[in-house]
């Protein structure tokens, strides 16, 4: 009624806009050919018109099977297959329309290359692979470089992707290296002798090696920053020097893309558990990797892409693709990114500092003390997409004046904190680390 009184003239377009988005989205899209700023990519994220029946919110397909074509045409990416699927989908195992709308979405949020589209705008191609956990990612990407690959992984990496090298890949023949990533000086080193034909670390190898340098940005749970930018830039200077080739992996999980664009500092591949942030609630399992497959500083992309490629191929044939439901839910999740990690990152400045100052606690981990070694790293690698630099991630950890029983019992009193594994959901989590990460931690 009160419309009808003012009388609307039939230009006026009404807005419904996301409250926390509404300056980014109509700074950014002031023209035409603006590129969308990461405000507007997750608050649209697959939200494109569902061609049947017009939905906004991306659909749930549970479907395996998808139907052949009467003339059994081919038109699809997967040359190899029977023909018969103009329609590109076949069986949900090698392909899905939620997870292929996740990749996509998954790989704008990185800066990385976007999809190829299909006729129905549904992507063919992403240089994001998604996977039913974070530890299927990073296996599928171990399996893919092969058992010749020579590993330089961090010392302070997640526990589970060192349990999963020293029991599945060592085995197997992938030989690894632990190193520190803060210390540029000795990892340079350490790159310069995995690159020699003989290497006092790796042996003798018949053709220029495969380096993986596999860092996680801050490292799960010290808060060790790597600074991917040095690293790559190290990488390539290596590579030019030496011969071969020097994969820099970044785990950059607790980070997210918000906080940093790990490929845009010269990383090879990002490593995401969907499950922490991306995910948002506690309620799904997955992980993803994002290629770098555009030329750039280097002639890497050729290579990163073949790499993208193997790594499909394992996806596929294994079967260890992330769900339609996953795939639905970590979509839901990422819409709303942003304003959950902003605020977590505010939560955990304001818990770090109480820390800090507390007289029972020896050292707080956390990039945002000014009192963190790293703390100028942190300043110019993380939070280039929130305001005044407030971007330092919404973990922290903390030692206590006091030994591990006495640490528990710590953990035991928390009210407001439940005790439990994981992290990025809306609930504030605890644990004693040592006690999860068994017998291959270093944790304090």
């Amino acid at each position: 009624r009160a419309a009808r009184r003012m009388r609307i003239p039939s230009r006026c377009l009404p807005f419904a806009l996301a409250r926390s988005l509404w300056r980014p989205q109509l700074r950014t899209c002031a023209g035409p050919d603006a590129e969308p700023s990461i405000d507007t990519l997750l608050a649209s994220a697959g939200c494109k018109a569902d061609p049947q029946f017009g939905g906004m919110s991306p659909p749930l397909h549970f479907a395996t099977t998808f139907e052949r074509d009467a003339e059994f045409s081919w038109e699809g990416p997967q040359s190899g297959l029977a023909p018969g699927f103009s329609r590109q989908y076949v069986y949900s195992r090698l392909q899905h329309p939620t997870r292929a709308v996740f990749e996509d979405a998954m790989a704008k949020l990185e800066g990385a290359a976007e999809a190829d589209l299909n006729q129905e705008g549904h992507p063919k191609w992403s240089s994001c692979v998604a996977f039913a956990s974070g530890q299927a990612a990073a296996a599928a990407l171990l399996h893919a470089a092969g058992p010749q690959t020579r590993l330089l992984l961090a010392s302070d990496v997640y526990h589970g992707v060192r349990y999963l090298v020293r029991q599945v890949y060592s085995p197997w023949g992938l030989q690894s290296v632990d190193v520190d990533p803060t210390d540029l000086a000795a990892l340079r080193k350490r790159i310069a002798d995995a690159l020699a034909m003989e290497s006092d670390a790796f042996g003798v190898s018949e053709e220029p090696p495969l380096v993986m340098v596999w860092a996680e940005t801050p490292s799960n749970p010290l808060m060790q920053l790597a600074d991917v930018e040095a690293i790559a830039n190290m990488a390539r200077e290596l590579e030019k020097e030496h011969g071969g080739k020097v994969l820099v992996v970044v785990d950059s999980t607790w980070q997210t893309p918000i906080l940093c664009r790990a490929l845009s500092l010269g990383a090879d591949v990002v490593l995401h558990s969907l499950t922490k942030y991306v995910g948002g609630h506690s309620d799904l399992l997955g992980g993803a990797l994002v290629f770098r497959t555009e030329s750039g500083v280097d002639d890497k992309a050729g290579f990163n892409t073949k790499l993208l490629e193997s790594v499909r191929t394992m996806q596929t044939l294994i079967g260890s693709g992330l769900s339609p439901m996953d795939s639905w839910l970590a979509l839901r999740g990422m819409r709303s990114l942003k304003v959950r990690v902003q605020q977590q990152c505010k939560t955990a400045s304001a818990v770090a500092k109480f820390l800090d100052k507390h007289e029972h606690v020896e050292v707080c981990h956390y990039p945002g003390l000014e009192r963190h070694p790293q703390h100028e790293l942190a300043k110019r690698q993380m939070g280039w997409s929130l305001p005044d630099s407030q971007g330092f991630g919404g973990m922290v950890s903390f030692e206590i004046k006091g030994d591990a029983a006495e640490a528990i019992r710590v953990v035991g009193k928390l009210k407001v904190f439940g005790r439990a594994t994981s992290l990025g959901g809306t609930e504030s989590l605890a644990e004693h680390r040592r006690s999860v990460e068994g017998e291959v931690s270093d944790t304090p």
